[in-house]
Protein backbone atom coordinates (compact mmCIF):
# COMPACT_ATOMS: atom_id res chain seq x y z
CA UNK A 1 0.00 0.00 0.00
CA UNK A 2 2.75 2.47 0.95
CA UNK A 3 4.80 1.76 -2.17
CA UNK A 4 1.75 2.06 -4.43
CA UNK A 5 0.69 5.28 -2.69
CA UNK A 6 4.22 6.68 -3.05
CA UNK A 7 4.39 5.89 -6.78
CA UNK A 8 0.95 7.38 -7.45
CA UNK A 9 1.71 10.46 -5.36
CA UNK A 10 4.97 11.13 -7.17
CA UNK A 11 3.32 10.56 -10.56
CA UNK A 12 0.31 12.80 -9.95
CA UNK A 13 2.36 15.50 -8.26
CA UNK A 14 4.91 15.40 -11.09
CA UNK A 15 2.18 15.90 -13.69
CA UNK A 16 0.67 18.78 -11.70
CA UNK A 17 4.04 20.47 -11.19
CA UNK A 18 5.00 19.88 -14.82
CA UNK A 19 1.83 21.62 -15.99
CA UNK A 20 2.47 24.44 -13.52
CA UNK A 21 6.07 24.70 -14.72
CA UNK A 22 4.98 25.15 -18.33
CA UNK A 23 2.37 27.73 -17.30
CA UNK A 24 4.99 29.72 -15.36
CA UNK A 25 7.49 29.26 -18.19
CA UNK A 26 5.12 30.67 -20.83
CA UNK A 27 4.02 33.49 -18.51
CA UNK A 28 7.69 34.37 -17.91
CA UNK A 29 8.48 34.32 -21.62
CA UNK A 30 5.41 36.45 -22.30
CA UNK A 31 6.44 38.91 -19.57
CA UNK A 32 10.01 39.19 -20.89
CA UNK A 33 8.83 39.82 -24.45
CA UNK A 34 6.17 42.26 -23.29
CA UNK A 35 8.73 44.12 -21.16
CA UNK A 36 11.10 44.34 -24.12
CA UNK A 37 8.32 45.65 -26.36
CA UNK A 38 7.33 48.09 -23.60
CA UNK A 39 10.91 49.38 -23.35
CA UNK A 40 11.48 49.60 -27.12
CA UNK A 41 8.18 51.39 -27.62
CA UNK A 42 9.08 53.89 -24.89
CA UNK A 43 12.50 54.57 -26.41
CA UNK A 44 11.15 54.95 -29.97
CA UNK A 45 8.44 57.38 -28.87
CA UNK A 46 10.91 59.36 -26.76
CA UNK A 47 13.39 59.54 -29.68
CA UNK A 48 10.69 60.77 -32.04
CA UNK A 49 9.45 63.44 -29.61
CA UNK A 50 13.04 64.52 -28.92
CA UNK A 51 13.77 64.98 -32.64
CA UNK A 52 10.55 66.97 -33.13
CA UNK A 53 11.13 69.17 -30.08
CA UNK A 54 14.77 69.75 -31.02
CA UNK A 55 13.75 70.91 -34.50
CA UNK A 56 11.33 73.43 -32.99
CA UNK A 57 13.97 75.16 -30.85
CA UNK A 58 16.13 77.93 -32.22
CA UNK A 59 18.77 77.59 -29.53
CA UNK A 60 22.28 76.39 -30.33
CA UNK A 61 23.03 72.68 -29.80
CA UNK A 62 24.66 72.62 -26.37
CA UNK A 63 24.17 70.66 -23.14
CA UNK A 64 21.68 73.20 -21.75
CA UNK A 65 19.36 73.01 -24.77
CA UNK A 66 19.64 69.22 -25.04
CA UNK A 67 18.79 68.77 -21.34
CA UNK A 68 15.88 71.16 -21.64
CA UNK A 69 14.41 69.40 -24.68
CA UNK A 70 14.94 66.02 -23.03
CA UNK A 71 13.12 67.12 -19.88
CA UNK A 72 10.17 68.41 -21.87
CA UNK A 73 9.93 65.10 -23.72
CA UNK A 74 10.32 63.04 -20.53
CA UNK A 75 7.49 64.94 -18.84
CA UNK A 76 5.08 63.61 -21.48
CA UNK A 77 5.90 59.96 -20.74
CA UNK A 78 6.04 58.66 -17.17
CA UNK A 79 7.72 55.49 -18.41
CA UNK A 80 11.09 57.29 -18.64
CA UNK A 81 12.94 56.75 -15.36
CA UNK A 82 16.26 58.45 -16.08
CA UNK A 83 18.55 60.09 -18.63
CA UNK A 84 22.36 59.99 -18.88
CA UNK A 85 24.13 62.66 -20.93
CA UNK A 86 27.59 61.68 -22.25
CA UNK A 87 30.17 63.89 -23.96
CA UNK A 88 32.50 63.13 -26.85
CA UNK A 89 34.88 61.21 -24.56
CA UNK A 90 32.04 58.99 -23.35
CA UNK A 91 31.96 60.44 -19.84
CA UNK A 92 28.64 61.09 -18.12
CA UNK A 93 28.49 64.85 -17.68
CA UNK A 94 24.94 65.07 -16.41
CA UNK A 95 22.24 62.67 -15.18
CA UNK A 96 18.58 62.99 -14.32
CA UNK A 97 16.13 60.67 -12.63
CA UNK A 98 16.49 57.20 -11.18
CA UNK A 99 17.43 53.67 -12.12
CA UNK A 100 14.77 51.04 -12.88
CA UNK A 101 14.97 49.97 -9.22
CA UNK A 102 14.27 53.52 -7.99
CA UNK A 103 17.82 54.48 -6.95
CA UNK A 104 18.87 58.10 -7.50
CA UNK A 105 21.44 58.58 -10.29
CA UNK A 106 24.69 60.13 -9.00
CA UNK A 107 26.56 63.10 -10.57
CA UNK A 108 30.27 63.15 -11.43
CA UNK A 109 30.55 66.82 -10.46
CA UNK A 110 28.25 69.47 -9.14
CA UNK A 111 25.68 70.34 -11.78
CA UNK A 112 26.54 73.44 -13.76
CA UNK A 113 22.97 73.73 -15.08
CA UNK A 114 20.94 74.95 -12.15
CA UNK A 115 18.59 77.38 -13.84
CA UNK A 116 16.36 74.86 -15.64
CA UNK A 117 12.85 75.63 -14.36
CA UNK A 118 10.83 72.80 -12.76
CA UNK A 119 12.79 69.81 -14.05
CA UNK A 120 10.55 66.79 -14.67
CA UNK A 121 13.25 64.41 -13.45
CA UNK A 122 15.21 64.79 -10.23
CA UNK A 123 18.84 65.85 -10.43
CA UNK A 124 21.27 63.31 -9.00
CA UNK A 125 23.44 64.01 -5.97
CA UNK A 126 27.16 64.63 -6.19
CA UNK A 127 29.30 61.46 -5.97
CA UNK A 128 32.65 61.62 -7.65
CA UNK A 129 33.56 57.92 -7.51
CA UNK A 130 30.22 56.13 -8.02
CA UNK A 131 30.77 55.22 -11.70
CA UNK A 132 31.39 51.98 -13.55
CA UNK A 133 31.82 50.66 -17.11
CA UNK A 134 29.22 48.31 -18.62
CA UNK A 135 28.83 46.64 -22.01
CA UNK A 136 25.47 47.13 -23.72
CA UNK A 137 23.99 46.28 -27.11
CA UNK A 138 20.84 48.40 -26.83
CA UNK A 139 19.50 50.06 -30.02
CA UNK A 140 20.94 53.39 -31.19
CA UNK A 141 19.17 56.32 -32.83
CA UNK A 142 21.07 59.10 -34.62
CA UNK A 143 19.75 62.67 -34.51
CA UNK A 144 21.40 64.55 -37.35
CA UNK A 145 21.22 68.36 -37.01
CA UNK A 146 22.12 71.04 -39.52
CA UNK A 147 21.70 74.83 -39.32
CA UNK A 148 20.84 76.43 -42.67
CA UNK A 149 19.89 80.13 -42.83
CA UNK A 150 19.34 80.15 -39.05
CA UNK A 151 16.91 77.27 -39.55
CA UNK A 152 17.66 74.10 -37.52
CA UNK A 153 17.01 70.95 -39.55
CA UNK A 154 16.80 67.64 -37.66
CA UNK A 155 16.89 64.18 -39.23
CA UNK A 156 16.06 61.08 -37.17
CA UNK A 157 17.96 57.92 -38.20
CA UNK A 158 17.47 54.55 -36.50
CA UNK A 159 20.65 52.48 -36.57
CA UNK A 160 20.01 48.76 -36.95
CA UNK A 161 20.58 46.55 -33.93
CA UNK A 162 22.72 44.31 -36.12
CA UNK A 163 25.11 47.10 -37.07
CA UNK A 164 28.50 45.85 -35.92
CA UNK A 165 29.52 49.33 -34.76
CA UNK A 166 26.79 49.37 -32.16
CA UNK A 167 26.35 45.68 -31.32
CA UNK A 168 28.43 45.97 -28.18
CA UNK A 169 29.34 49.28 -26.67
CA UNK A 170 31.35 49.84 -23.52
CA UNK A 171 30.04 52.96 -21.80
CA UNK A 172 30.42 54.61 -18.42
CA UNK A 173 27.34 54.77 -16.20
CA UNK A 174 26.56 55.58 -12.55
CA UNK A 175 26.53 52.72 -10.06
CA UNK A 176 23.26 50.81 -10.06
CA UNK A 177 22.72 51.12 -13.81
CA UNK A 178 22.86 47.65 -15.37
CA UNK A 179 23.30 47.00 -19.11
CA UNK A 180 19.64 45.90 -19.30
CA UNK A 181 18.55 49.24 -17.76
CA UNK A 182 19.69 51.16 -20.88
CA UNK A 183 16.75 50.83 -23.23
CA UNK A 184 18.51 52.74 -26.01
CA UNK A 185 20.88 55.58 -26.81
CA UNK A 186 20.36 58.79 -28.84
CA UNK A 187 23.53 60.09 -30.51
CA UNK A 188 23.28 63.77 -31.44
CA UNK A 189 25.36 64.84 -34.43
CA UNK A 190 25.97 68.50 -35.25
CA UNK A 191 26.53 68.09 -38.94
CA UNK A 192 29.20 65.40 -39.11
CA UNK A 193 30.53 66.04 -35.64
CA UNK A 194 29.56 64.23 -32.45
CA UNK A 195 27.88 66.47 -29.87
CA UNK A 196 26.33 64.45 -27.08
CA UNK A 197 24.79 61.06 -26.40
CA UNK A 198 21.69 60.43 -24.30
CA UNK A 199 21.20 57.02 -22.65
CA UNK A 200 17.50 56.48 -21.95
CA UNK A 201 16.45 54.48 -18.88
CA UNK A 202 12.89 53.12 -18.75
CA UNK A 203 10.95 51.83 -15.76
CA UNK A 204 10.03 48.14 -15.94
CA UNK A 205 6.30 47.24 -15.84
CA UNK A 206 6.85 45.85 -12.33
CA UNK A 207 7.91 49.29 -11.07
CA UNK A 208 4.38 50.67 -11.05
CA UNK A 209 2.17 50.17 -8.02
CA UNK A 210 -0.69 48.40 -9.73
CA UNK A 211 1.69 46.18 -11.69
CA UNK A 212 3.41 45.28 -8.45
CA UNK A 213 0.07 44.36 -6.95
CA UNK A 214 -0.72 42.16 -9.95
CA UNK A 215 2.64 40.40 -9.76
CA UNK A 216 2.35 40.02 -5.98
CA UNK A 217 -1.11 38.51 -6.28
CA UNK A 218 0.16 36.30 -9.13
CA UNK A 219 3.00 35.03 -6.93
CA UNK A 220 0.56 34.30 -4.12
CA UNK A 221 -1.66 32.42 -6.54
CA UNK A 222 1.27 30.37 -7.85
CA UNK A 223 2.27 29.40 -4.31
CA UNK A 224 -1.37 28.60 -3.53
CA UNK A 225 -1.65 26.46 -6.67
CA UNK A 226 1.46 24.52 -5.66
CA UNK A 227 -0.02 23.85 -2.21
CA UNK A 228 -3.38 22.90 -3.73
CA UNK A 229 -1.60 20.58 -6.21
CA UNK A 230 0.23 18.97 -3.30
CA UNK A 231 -2.99 18.39 -1.35
CA UNK A 232 -4.86 17.28 -4.48
CA UNK A 233 -2.08 14.81 -5.29
CA UNK A 234 -2.24 13.40 -1.76
CA UNK A 235 -6.01 12.88 -1.92
CA UNK A 236 -5.98 11.39 -5.42
CA UNK A 237 -3.01 9.15 -4.62
CA UNK A 238 -4.71 7.82 -1.50
CA UNK A 239 -8.02 7.26 -3.32
CA UNK A 240 -6.54 5.48 -6.34
CA UNK A 241 -4.05 3.46 -4.28
CA UNK A 242 -6.92 2.28 -2.05
CA UNK A 243 -9.03 1.35 -5.06
CA UNK A 244 -6.13 -0.46 -6.72
CA UNK A 245 -5.24 -2.24 -3.47
CA UNK A 246 -8.82 -3.52 -3.14
CA UNK A 247 -8.84 -4.60 -6.78
CA UNK A 248 -5.45 -6.33 -6.41
CA UNK A 249 -6.66 -8.20 -3.30
CA UNK A 250 -9.83 -9.32 -5.08
CA UNK A 251 -7.91 -10.39 -8.17
CA UNK A 252 -5.33 -12.23 -6.04
CA UNK A 253 -8.12 -14.10 -4.24
CA UNK A 254 -9.80 -15.04 -7.53
CA UNK A 255 -6.53 -16.35 -9.03
CA UNK A 256 -5.83 -18.31 -5.85
CA UNK A 257 -9.26 -19.94 -6.12
CA UNK A 258 -8.57 -20.80 -9.77
CA UNK A 259 -5.25 -22.39 -8.79
CA UNK A 260 -7.16 -24.60 -6.32
CA UNK A 261 -9.48 -25.86 -9.06
CA UNK A 262 -12.54 -23.73 -8.25
CA UNK A 263 -14.75 -22.53 -11.09
CA UNK A 264 -16.86 -19.41 -11.75
CA UNK A 265 -14.86 -17.36 -9.25
CA UNK A 266 -16.06 -13.90 -8.25
CA UNK A 267 -13.99 -11.03 -9.67
CA UNK A 268 -13.60 -7.55 -8.13
CA UNK A 269 -15.55 -4.70 -9.72
CA UNK A 270 -13.57 -1.74 -11.03
CA UNK A 271 -15.07 0.72 -13.51
CA UNK A 272 -11.98 1.20 -15.64
CA UNK A 273 -11.85 -0.20 -19.16
CA UNK A 274 -8.37 -1.71 -18.78
CA UNK A 275 -9.32 -3.53 -15.56
CA UNK A 276 -12.54 -4.76 -17.13
CA UNK A 277 -10.38 -6.27 -19.87
CA UNK A 278 -8.29 -7.98 -17.18
CA UNK A 279 -11.51 -9.36 -15.67
CA UNK A 280 -12.60 -10.64 -19.07
CA UNK A 281 -9.22 -12.31 -19.53
CA UNK A 282 -9.54 -13.98 -16.11
CA UNK A 283 -13.04 -15.18 -17.04
CA UNK A 284 -11.65 -16.69 -20.24
CA UNK A 285 -8.89 -18.29 -18.19
CA UNK A 286 -11.53 -19.70 -15.86
CA UNK A 287 -13.41 -21.16 -18.84
CA UNK A 288 -10.23 -22.55 -20.39
CA UNK A 289 -9.15 -24.17 -17.14
CA UNK A 290 -12.60 -25.68 -16.72
CA UNK A 291 -12.53 -26.97 -20.30
CA UNK A 292 -9.00 -28.32 -19.83
CA UNK A 293 -10.07 -30.17 -16.70
CA UNK A 294 -12.93 -31.74 -18.62
CA UNK A 295 -10.61 -32.53 -21.54
CA UNK A 296 -8.08 -34.05 -19.17
CA UNK A 297 -10.73 -36.30 -17.63
CA UNK A 298 -11.98 -37.29 -21.09
CA UNK A 299 -8.38 -37.76 -22.21
CA UNK A 300 -7.70 -40.12 -19.30
CA UNK A 301 -10.91 -42.06 -19.96
CA UNK A 302 -10.20 -42.36 -23.67
CA UNK A 303 -6.53 -43.25 -23.38
CA UNK A 304 -7.43 -45.89 -20.78
CA UNK A 305 -10.08 -47.28 -23.08
CA UNK A 306 -7.84 -46.97 -26.14
CA UNK A 307 -4.92 -48.84 -24.60
CA UNK A 308 -7.11 -51.29 -22.71
CA UNK A 309 -8.73 -52.62 -25.90
CA UNK A 310 -5.70 -54.57 -27.26
CA UNK A 311 -4.68 -55.55 -23.72
CA UNK A 312 -8.14 -57.06 -23.15
CA UNK A 313 -7.99 -58.87 -26.48
CA UNK A 314 -4.62 -60.38 -25.62
CA UNK A 315 -5.87 -61.37 -22.17
CA UNK A 316 -8.86 -63.14 -23.70
CA UNK A 317 -6.61 -65.04 -26.10
CA UNK A 318 -4.19 -66.01 -23.32
CA UNK A 319 -7.05 -67.14 -21.05
CA UNK A 320 -8.53 -69.15 -23.95
CA UNK A 321 -5.19 -70.84 -24.61
CA UNK A 322 -4.80 -71.59 -20.92
CA UNK A 323 -8.32 -73.08 -20.76
CA UNK A 324 -7.62 -74.95 -24.02
CA UNK A 325 -10.46 -73.09 -25.73
CA UNK A 326 -8.04 -71.74 -28.36
CA UNK A 327 -5.38 -74.06 -29.69
CA UNK A 328 -1.80 -72.84 -29.44
CA UNK A 329 -1.08 -72.74 -33.15
CA UNK A 330 0.23 -70.27 -35.70
CA UNK A 331 -3.15 -68.56 -36.11
CA UNK A 332 -3.49 -67.91 -32.39
CA UNK A 333 0.09 -66.62 -32.17
CA UNK A 334 -0.55 -64.34 -35.16
CA UNK A 335 -3.62 -62.93 -33.41
CA UNK A 336 -1.53 -62.26 -30.28
CA UNK A 337 1.18 -60.56 -32.37
CA UNK A 338 -1.41 -58.41 -34.09
CA UNK A 339 -2.90 -57.20 -30.78
CA UNK A 340 0.60 -56.64 -29.40
CA UNK A 341 1.58 -54.63 -32.49
CA UNK A 342 -1.60 -52.57 -32.20
CA UNK A 343 -0.87 -51.85 -28.52
CA UNK A 344 2.74 -50.88 -29.30
CA UNK A 345 1.63 -48.54 -32.09
CA UNK A 346 -0.87 -46.81 -29.81
CA UNK A 347 1.68 -46.44 -27.04
CA UNK A 348 4.22 -45.03 -29.50
CA UNK A 349 1.68 -42.45 -30.69
CA UNK A 350 0.99 -41.37 -27.12
CA UNK A 351 4.73 -41.08 -26.44
CA UNK A 352 5.21 -39.13 -29.70
CA UNK A 353 2.39 -36.73 -28.87
CA UNK A 354 3.82 -36.15 -25.39
CA UNK A 355 7.33 -35.59 -26.77
CA UNK A 356 6.03 -33.03 -29.30
CA UNK A 357 4.48 -31.05 -26.43
CA UNK A 358 7.71 -31.04 -24.43
CA UNK A 359 9.18 -27.52 -24.03
CA UNK A 360 12.63 -29.00 -24.78
CA UNK A 361 11.59 -30.42 -28.14
CA UNK A 362 13.80 -29.14 -30.99
CA UNK A 363 13.35 -29.53 -34.75
CA UNK A 364 15.93 -29.72 -37.52
CA UNK A 365 15.05 -27.77 -40.66
CA UNK A 366 16.58 -29.11 -43.86
CA UNK A 367 16.07 -29.08 -47.63
CA UNK A 368 14.30 -32.37 -48.41
CA UNK A 369 13.64 -33.73 -51.87
CA UNK A 370 9.91 -33.89 -52.64
CA UNK A 371 10.37 -37.35 -54.16
CA UNK A 372 12.05 -38.55 -50.94
CA UNK A 373 9.09 -37.24 -48.94
CA UNK A 374 6.61 -39.09 -51.18
CA UNK A 375 8.72 -42.26 -51.07
CA UNK A 376 8.78 -42.19 -47.25
CA UNK A 377 5.00 -41.71 -47.16
CA UNK A 378 4.34 -44.62 -49.57
CA UNK A 379 6.28 -47.00 -47.29
CA UNK A 380 3.41 -46.65 -44.81
CA UNK A 381 0.85 -49.44 -45.04
CA UNK A 382 -2.00 -47.44 -46.53
CA UNK A 383 -4.29 -47.82 -49.52
CA UNK A 384 -2.33 -45.54 -51.85
CA UNK A 385 -4.39 -46.64 -54.84
CA UNK A 386 -6.70 -43.70 -54.04
CA UNK A 387 -3.87 -41.21 -53.40
CA UNK A 388 -2.51 -38.94 -56.12
CA UNK A 389 0.60 -36.83 -55.37
CA UNK A 390 1.15 -33.48 -57.11
CA UNK A 391 4.69 -32.03 -56.85
CA UNK A 392 4.53 -28.22 -57.00
CA UNK A 393 8.21 -27.80 -55.98
CA UNK A 394 11.28 -30.00 -56.18
CA UNK A 395 12.08 -29.67 -52.47
CA UNK A 396 10.47 -29.19 -49.10
CA UNK A 397 12.11 -27.02 -46.40
CA UNK A 398 11.13 -28.58 -43.05
CA UNK A 399 12.03 -31.21 -40.47
CA UNK A 400 12.07 -34.33 -42.67
CA UNK A 401 10.83 -36.89 -40.14
CA UNK A 402 8.13 -34.71 -38.59
CA UNK A 403 6.73 -33.35 -41.85
CA UNK A 404 6.34 -36.93 -43.15
CA UNK A 405 4.36 -37.77 -39.98
CA UNK A 406 2.13 -34.73 -40.41
CA UNK A 407 1.36 -35.51 -44.08
CA UNK A 408 0.63 -39.17 -43.25
CA UNK A 409 -1.82 -38.03 -40.53
CA UNK A 410 -3.75 -35.94 -43.08
CA UNK A 411 -3.74 -38.73 -45.69
CA UNK A 412 -4.98 -41.27 -43.11
CA UNK A 413 -7.93 -39.02 -42.21
CA UNK A 414 -8.67 -38.32 -45.89
CA UNK A 415 -8.71 -42.02 -46.78
CA UNK A 416 -10.75 -42.90 -43.71
CA UNK A 417 -13.43 -40.25 -44.11
CA UNK A 418 -13.18 -39.30 -47.77
CA UNK A 419 -14.67 -40.63 -50.90
CA UNK A 420 -12.95 -41.46 -54.18
CA UNK A 421 -9.42 -40.18 -54.82
CA UNK A 422 -7.29 -38.13 -52.43
CA UNK A 423 -5.14 -35.37 -53.98
CA UNK A 424 -1.96 -34.38 -52.11
CA UNK A 425 -0.25 -31.18 -53.33
CA UNK A 426 3.28 -30.69 -51.96
CA UNK A 427 5.26 -27.45 -52.26
CA UNK A 428 8.25 -25.89 -50.53
CA UNK A 429 6.40 -24.79 -47.38
CA UNK A 430 2.83 -25.98 -47.86
CA UNK A 431 0.93 -29.25 -48.18
CA UNK A 432 -2.72 -29.43 -49.28
CA UNK A 433 -4.81 -32.61 -49.02
CA UNK A 434 -8.13 -32.60 -50.91
CA UNK A 435 -10.78 -35.32 -50.79
CA UNK A 436 -14.45 -35.50 -51.61
CA UNK A 437 -16.60 -35.79 -48.52
CA UNK A 438 -18.50 -34.03 -45.78
CA UNK A 439 -16.77 -33.60 -42.45
CA UNK A 440 -18.21 -31.93 -39.37
CA UNK A 441 -15.48 -29.52 -38.26
CA UNK A 442 -15.20 -27.69 -34.94
CA UNK A 443 -12.48 -26.00 -32.87
CA UNK A 444 -11.84 -29.18 -30.87
CA UNK A 445 -10.89 -31.27 -33.89
CA UNK A 446 -7.20 -30.97 -32.97
CA UNK A 447 -7.77 -32.13 -29.37
CA UNK A 448 -6.48 -35.67 -28.61
CA UNK A 449 -9.13 -38.40 -28.68
CA UNK A 450 -11.77 -35.89 -29.67
CA UNK A 451 -13.57 -38.56 -31.71
CA UNK A 452 -13.56 -40.99 -28.81
CA UNK A 453 -15.27 -44.23 -29.61
CA UNK A 454 -15.96 -43.12 -33.21
CA UNK A 455 -12.26 -43.28 -33.99
CA UNK A 456 -11.94 -46.77 -32.60
CA UNK A 457 -14.94 -47.93 -34.57
CA UNK A 458 -12.94 -47.12 -37.72
CA UNK A 459 -9.58 -48.23 -36.45
CA UNK A 460 -8.13 -44.82 -35.52
CA UNK A 461 -6.81 -43.72 -32.16
CA UNK A 462 -7.71 -40.01 -32.26
CA UNK A 463 -4.13 -38.68 -32.26
CA UNK A 464 -3.47 -38.13 -35.97
CA UNK A 465 -4.63 -34.52 -36.26
CA UNK A 466 -3.35 -33.48 -32.79
CA UNK A 467 0.11 -34.78 -33.78
CA UNK A 468 -0.04 -32.83 -37.05
CA UNK A 469 -1.11 -29.73 -35.08
CA UNK A 470 1.87 -30.00 -32.71
CA UNK A 471 4.27 -30.52 -35.62
CA UNK A 472 3.00 -27.32 -37.27
CA UNK A 473 3.33 -25.48 -33.96
CA UNK A 474 7.00 -26.49 -33.79
CA UNK A 475 7.43 -25.18 -37.35
CA UNK A 476 5.69 -21.89 -36.39
CA UNK A 477 3.03 -22.85 -38.91
CA UNK A 478 -0.69 -23.61 -39.07
CA UNK A 479 -3.01 -26.49 -39.87
CA UNK A 480 -6.52 -25.85 -41.16
CA UNK A 481 -9.38 -28.10 -42.30
CA UNK A 482 -12.23 -26.50 -44.22
CA UNK A 483 -15.26 -27.63 -46.17
CA UNK A 484 -15.16 -26.20 -49.69
CA UNK A 485 -18.26 -27.16 -51.67
CA UNK A 486 -18.19 -30.97 -51.81
CA UNK A 487 -14.54 -31.25 -50.82
CA UNK A 488 -12.72 -31.33 -47.51
CA UNK A 489 -9.48 -29.33 -47.81
CA UNK A 490 -6.75 -29.77 -45.19
CA UNK A 491 -3.68 -27.50 -45.32
CA UNK A 492 -0.30 -27.54 -43.61
CA UNK A 493 1.52 -24.22 -43.96
CA UNK A 494 4.76 -23.16 -42.29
Amino acid sequence: MKKLFGRLFVSILSVALLVLFFVIFFITIFYIRSSRQWANSSFDEFSHRFAVCLSETNKPIDLRSIVGVSLNCAEEDNRISGLLFRNEEGEVVYSLGKTQMGEMLSQRERPMIMDIPNPGLEVGVFDEHSYQFVVTNSPVTLVQTMNINNQLLVDLIRVSDNNSVFEKREIEVPMGVEPSSITGSIIIMDGDEFSYAIDVLVFSPATYKYSKDIFSVGSIWIISIILIALQFSLVLSYYFSKQLENYAKGLRKALFQLSKGEENVELPKYKVEEYEEINEAVKLLDQDLSQNRQNRKAWLRNITHDLNTPVTSMQILLDGIEDKIFPLNNDTISMLKKEHSDLSARIQRVVLYASLQSPDKQITISHCSTKEIISAIEKRKLDFSRVKFVELDDEVIADYTLIVMAIISLIENAIEYGEKDVIVEISKNKVTVINKGNLEIDDAIFEPWERGDKSRSKGGNGLGLPIAYEIMRLHNGTITINQQDENVVAKLKW
